[in-house]
């Protein structure tokens, strides 16, 4: 059994188990916004895909099927973290 098999197979035996990040590389160049939640963004039009890296760690969240009109509304959003949860989380393929 690999660490990381091990390492799946411990966390799904505790209680407050929740599925581990997968680290990915974003294909484009990230940017700094303003946000209290969400510390960098990245948009690559080519492929449709968004990355967010949020204050809270240093994990890359990549999500799939993001057009340009929609990535544009992102950043003209009041709050980038309310349209995140609102618009985003769980409406989004992500990658892996």
């Amino acid at each position: 059994m690999g660490v990381e098999t091990w390492y799946l197979s411990f966390n799904r035996l505790t209680s407050n188990w929740k599925p581990k990040p997968v680290a990915i590389r974003p294909s484009v160049p990230m940017h700094k916004v303003k946000s209290s939640v969400i510390d960098e963004i990245g948009y690559n039009p080519a492929s449709m895909e968004l990355f967010i890296k949020f204050h809270t760690g240093d994990t890359v969240y990549g999500y799939k099927g993001f057009y340009a009109t929609r990535f544009v509304e992102f950043l003209n959003a009041p709050s980038l973290g309310k349209f995140y949860a609102q618009e985003i989380k769980g409406k989004y393929d992500r990658l892996s």
